[in-house]
């Protein structure tokens, strides 16, 4: 019994995964090209993905972010076997 419960506490924290850092609208909305500074976009946001600089010193940083989440059928036992699969942002 007590592997049952193992089993299931490992399945339900390994049902959703999410990596990156997710940019909404409304903080896009807050910066303007031309003024605000890369200090400031890491401040609000962290840490970029991948910066790039190029020769004329303009700088362009990338947020990458992914999320995926296993739908509740893949946890239905033989049944799970056939309809396999997760929701991806």
């Amino acid at each position: 019994m007590r592997r049952i419960g193992l089993l299931m506490a490992c399945g339900l924290l390994t049902s959703c995964v999410a990596v990156g850092t997710k940019v909404s609208e409304e903080q896009l909305m807050q910066f303007q090209r031309g003024k605000t500074t890369y200090a400031e976009v890491v401040h609000a946001l962290g840490k970029p993905t991948h910066a790039t600089l190029a020769m004329d010193g303009t700088r362009q940083v990338h947020y990458i972010y992914s999320q995926s989440q296993m739908r509740a059928a893949n946890y239905i036992p033989i049944m799970g076997a056939f309809v396999r699969g997760a929701d991806s942002e």
